[in-house]
């Protein structure tokens, strides 16, 4: 039976390990972002700048999920007592 330090030990390393992975995916985004735009702009391509859309709805996505791993959203949706 794990004790409750144990439990909160593991929930840092998870959560650290979290946001490796997801500021991983956020910088991959990032250059394949930068990478569509130039191939976009170079041959032209609205498909090409569609793509680089959807990667930036992703980068989005990843700045959510970032914000709820550090806790910030918890002040916003914190009951108010009067």
């Amino acid at each position: 039976m794990a004790s409750i330090n144990d439990t909160s030990e593991v929930r840092k390393l998870l959560l650290r390990r979290g946001l490796r992975l997801e500021y991983a995916t956020l910088g991959w985004n990032v250059v394949g972002l930068g990478v569509l735009a130039a191939a976009a702009i170079q041959a032209g391509s609205p498909a090409l700048a569609g793509f680089g859309l959807d990667s930036l709805i992703e980068i989005f996505a990843s700045i959510v999920v970032v914000w709820q791993l550090k806790g910030a959203h918890k002040e916003r949706e914190a009951p108010r007592c009067a």
